[in-house]
């Protein structure tokens, strides 16, 4: 039998998996632009402009696709590092406490739930939901406190947005 009371933080382990796979995967992007680098400026019988062409390659290689899960990351670990999302059953409650705020919300305020990820590889561990509350600020959360939303609000119409861009750039409460 589940709990009726469930608590929900940033776990160190998961969030040392995630960070595990972050690091991996742009330490093998920094290896590839540092080839690259190598064959634009000590390959014989290249032009300037390919050479050019291949470095600015390589930096976009290196600062795009490596450096950008990276900033995701962090930006999600920035924002969930104090947040404890108690989820009850019971009285049919949810409880978002972080730092500066404590809310309490009752399921049936909660109006429907959005989840949003990205379909490129690289970025298919990074998921964000928010939590619409009817007459009051959207609730934001994201993967670092390993929750399924959708399975623990399974009465909530739930939504999947398709979404380029996955970090945040506001802090919602």
């Amino acid at each position: 039998m589940k709990p009726t009371i469930q608590i929900y933080r940033v776990s160190l382990i998961r969030t040392l998996f995630i960070c595990f796979f972050v690091i991996i995967f742009f330490l093998a992007n920094f290896i590839l632009s540092c080839i690259m680098f190598h064959i634009a400026f000590f390959m014989e019988n290249t032009s300037f402009s390919e050479r050019i062409f291949i470095t600015v390659l390589a930096l976009f290689w290196a600062i795009y696709i490596g450096f950008y899960p990276l900033v995701i990351y962090w930006n999600y670990y920035r924002h969930d590092k104090h947040v404890s999302l108690t989820i009850n059953k019971r009285d049919n409650v949810i409880i978002y406490k972080n730092k500066e705020v404590v809310k309490e919300i009752k399921m049936e305020e909660i109006v429907r739930l959005e989840q949003y990820f990205s379909d490129t590889r690289m970025l298919s561990f990074f998921y964000y939901y928010k939590i619409i509350i009817k007459d009051a600020l959207p609730i934001t959360v994201t993967c670092l406190l390993n929750v399924n939303l959708k399975k623990e609000l399974n009465n909530t119409f739930c939504s999947r947005i398709l979404e380029r861009y996955l970090w945040l750039l506001k802090r919602d409460g």
